[in-house]
């Protein structure tokens, strides 16, 4: 080329090249072609390392570059001077001002932002930590600018991370650790997002907020396990509730299945029964056809009798003669057979013109009605009679409702008035109407022939009053006897396993049975007298003020009894009943000498209360001395120590013997009767045998305070000490609380009231401690008491025992005072041979036991015999 027309290049500022003409110039010097290649090599190796360059452009800073990479999903941003430029490219290539223009790519596309380690605290102070926290979010395109302008590059810093401490602290400060941890820990997302999207939109709109994604946040260990536990009861629930719902399912199966079958079985019914139907009604035409048969041949004979009767009679008509009569008349008292009542047995004279002159004038001046029967009464002349003749004595069915025929009946039997002027009915007894006494006559001739012993026979018989001293203390004996018993009776029901509500129930009940029998027969024998009515004619009188007396005693007794049932098995048959007596006679007979108006021997029955009162110390300390003995027998054992006595040969726990007391009663008494076989082994007296007892009884008392069985125990003998006061007042009416004219209860009538008292509150206090026991023993019910007949034969029989114990007590009392009465209270000497033949009590005792054992039964022989010296008699009218 010319040198002339060769342009200058020169760089424009933005890089480019431009060629110019200037004007001709010298001709420059030439350089040699190596110097040329030279300045070749170095602008070739001068683009080489700007293209190095633009390659690392993306990590390092491009401000030295030119030619730069916009990556796919990206937008290029430029600054220049530090001022934002609204020049937005596209991937790919593109050209830059080094040094001055400065790019940045940004994402357009969905991107995951990661917030790590997020610390909180709960609403409760609880500080938690959430590891992760992802935000998938995106930058719209349009947006880029105006987002860049206000937040720059960082702007997901300011929105995502900050905004995520920012609202998760917000979220925990106002919620429980449980809710978040557990109950609303699957909304964190959705409540995150919501946060985040609302404030972007309001003040960065073109950040788009598409999910949250929360972890599990980091608890202390020590909580977490707690929520793991329950998670895993949770997991239990939850397999439980399937559980419970797939057997609803084969329950429902089920049901289905039997209403199917019971519509099919329904429906064969219904087909059979209409074949029975027609069977039915087949039988029922034949039935009515033989019916007829039937009738037709009835009335055929019916006829056929009553023309045979009408013949029959129309001939008997024409035998009524007066000598026929009279022929059959003899005959009927020739062969009659009678049986005489009475302390005087009348004569019978068969007088042939006596009966042939009655029986003419009943012809000649009566009409016979043939609807009664009538009677003649022959009885020969008393001892006061003049002549000794014999006479023919009638009377009417009715004339013990006649009060002329009743005198009449009196004076014959009076001393000075002679059979000659008792000749017949007709001319000394006559009632007030001639027309009654032909309606009271009753056949055409006598047909029975009567005497007058009714009124003899029921003059011998009169109510059963013990009035000598020898038969109120045979009655006494007789007494101490059954009270002695019936508890040893209780007691043996109560070791052998059975509930004592159950056994008092069924002894309130023979209890009862025994007065009432009392009542009927010994107070309802005789004739019912003014100052000594009988059972029947006693109830009707006006004696409430007695009978409520008589009442308050038996409330009493029945209280009393029912706390020795549990003193019993506290305290033990002998000392038990000892105590109680002895409180009973220091109390009860000091109130009935001043009730029995002395009628006791004075100087004899205090010191013989005396006695009592020691007898009841020497109890006491009994009972302490073999409470000892027993502790220190089963302080020898290894197995009492550590308690498992209490499932030795039992084949149970400790926790499964406790639920076997609170179990049914049926249960119970089974599992009694398993450990029965194993007491046998065990030898009265020994630790295993106070064992064995202890595990089979129905009353648990090892282990319990001496001073609970001892209070109950003087809480029974204070209300045995009062039955027998108010009994007292019941049946002699010592304050004068009857009206005037209103007889003293008999014993058998207050006898009867008091055991309604006691039966009343037996049965109610029962049948609640029935549901609400105490002393530890097990709940039952009424139809646990129905089906328990285990040993109920027995306490039926103690229940007999105890009726008619207290009964013959109370009549031997009415006899020989009250308090000579309370000699019944030796009833522990028979309790006592019980306890220790029976139940083994006091074997293998210390010394000192049985010498205080000795020592308080003397001293209980000495009280009970100077209480018997002490009766005296009361009178009666």
């Amino acid at each position: 080329m010319d040198q002339r027309t060769r342009g200058q290049s020169s760089q424009a500022p933005d890089g480019s090249s431009s060629v110019t003409n200037s004007e001709p110039r010298a001709v420059a010097p030439q350089y040699p072609i190596t110097f040329q290649i030279t300045n070749l090599l170095i602008g070739l190796f001068t683009v080489l390392v700007m293209l190095v360059l633009l390659s690392s452009s993306r990590s390092a800073d491009n401000s030295y570059s030119i030619l730069h990479q916009v990556p796919e999903g990206h937008v290029g941003v430029y600054w220049r001077g530090g001022a934002l430029l609204q020049t937005i490219t596209d991937p790919g290539f593109h050209l830059k001002l080094p040094l001055i223009t400065h790019f940045e790519p940004i994402q357009v596309t969905i991107q995951t932002d990661k917030v790590k380690d997020i610390p909180c605290g709960t609403k409760g102070g609880v500080i938690i930590s959430f590891e992760k926290i992802e935000v998938v979010n995106r930058l719209r395109k349009d947006y880029v600018y105006d987002t860049l302008l206000n937040y720059g590059v960082t702007y997901d810093k300011t929105w995502i991370y900050d905004k995520i401490h920012h609202e998760i602290n917000q979220f925990c400060s106002a919620h429980s650790l449980q809710q978040v941890y557990i109950d609303m820990f699957d909304q964190i997302d959705e409540k995150m997002k919501e946060a985040l999207q609302g404030d972007c939109t309001r003040y960065a709109p073109g950040i788009e907020i598409i999910s949250v994604r929360v972890t599990k946040p980091t608890i202390p260990e020590s909580i977490r396990r707690n929520f793991v536990q329950m998670e895993e009861e949770r997991t239990k629930v939850l397999i439980a509730m399937e559980k419970q719902r797939v057997a609803e399912k084969e329950a429902e199966t089920h049901k289905k299945m039997a209403i199917t079958e019971a519509e099919k079985n329904a429906h064969v019914s219904k087909i059979i029964m209409q074949q029975k139907l027609l069977e039915k009604d087949s039988s029922r035409k034949e039935q009515e056809i033989e019916n007829q048969m039937y009738l037709a041949r009835q009335k055929s004979l019916a006829d056929a009798d009553h023309y045979r009767v009408t013949r029959e009679a129309e001939a008997n008509k024409m035998k009524l003669t007066p000598q026929f009569l009279e022929l059959k008349f003899i005959e009927a008292i020739t062969n009659n057979s009678k049986i005489f009542f009475g302390d005087r047995v009348p004569n019978m004279i068969f007088d042939q013109r006596l009966l042939g002159n009655f029986l003419n004038d009943v012809v000649k001046y009566l009409r016979i009605s043939e609807e009664h029967t009538a009677g003649f009464y022959n009885e020969a002349a008393t001892p006061h009679s003049a002549g000794g003749l014999p006479f023919l004595f009638f009377i009417c069915p009715c004339s013990i409702h006649c009060p002329e025929v009743r005198e009449t009946l009196r004076r014959r039997r009076e001393p000075g008035i002679s059979a000659a002027s008792n000749s017949l009915i007709g001319t000394n007894v006559r009632c007030h109407k001639r027309a009654h006494m032909e309606q009271l006559l009753s056949s055409r001739f006598p047909s029975l022939l009567f005497l007058p012993t009714e009124d003899n026979l029921f003059s011998g018989l009169k109510m059963f009053v013990v009035e000598d001293r020898g038969g109120a203390i045979a009655l006494m004996l007789a007494s101490l006897l059954f009270l002695g018993t019936w508890p040893a009776v209780l007691t043996l029901l109560e070791r052998r396993g059975r509930l004592p509500q159950h056994t008092y129930l069924d002894y309130s009940f023979t209890n009862l049975v025994a007065a009432v029998l009392i009542a009927l027969t010994f107070g309802q024998i005789g004739e019912s007298k003014p100052n000594m009515p009988n059972f029947f004619t006693q109830l009707s009188q006006d004696n409430w003020p007695s009978v409520l007396m008589a009442m308050a005693g038996g409330l009493f007794l029945s209280l009393g009894n029912l706390a020795t049932q549990y003193a019993w098995a506290f305290v033990g048959l002998s000392v038990t009943e000892v105590i109680t007596c002895s409180i009973t006679v220091v109390i009860g007979t000091t109130m009935n000498y001043f009730l029995d108006n002395k009628i006791n021997k004075a100087e004899i029955l205090f010191p013989g209360v005396g006695f009592f009162l020691i007898a009841v110390c020497l109890g006491s300390a009994v009972h302490s001395s073999n409470a000892a003995d027993d502790e220190a027998k089963l302080n020898s054992l290894s197995s009492y120590k550590n308690k498992s006595w209490l499932t030795e040969n039992s084949g149970i726990s400790n926790e499964d013997h406790s639920k076997v007391e609170t179990t049914d009663v049926e249960k119970a008494n089974n599992y009694d009767g398993e450990s029965t076989e194993k007491s046998a082994k065990a030898k009265a007296g020994t630790a295993d045998f106070i064992l064995e007892l202890e595990k089979k009884r129905s009353i648990k008392v090892l282990g319990s305070n001496i001073f609970v069985g001892l209070g109950i125990t003087f809480f029974a003998g204070i209300c045995f000490s009062l039955f027998s006061p108010a009994f007292n007042l019941a049946t002699n009416d010592q304050w004068h609380t009857l009206k005037e004219g209103v007889p003293h209860l008999v014993v058998y009538t207050g006898f009867f009231y008091f055991t309604i008292a006691g039966f009343v509150a037996a049965v109610s206090i029962n049948l609640y401690f029935l549901y609400y026991p105490v002393v530890g023993l097990p709940k039952s019910s009424f139809t646990a008491y129905l089906k328990d007949w285990k040993g109920r034969q027995w306490a039926l029989l103690a229940g007999l025992l105890c009726g008619f114990g207290n009964g013959l007590q109370f009549m031997g009392g009415q006899a020989a005072g009250y308090a000579a009465a309370d000699a019944v209270q030796a009833l522990p000497l028979v309790s006592t041979f019980w306890g220790v033949c029976l139940f083994g009590e006091y074997r293998k005792s210390s010394r000192k036991t049985y010498f205080l054992l000795v020592t308080m039964l003397l001293m209980f022989v000495v009280a009970v015999a100077t209480l018997m010296a002490s009766a005296g008699h009361r009178k009666t009218a």
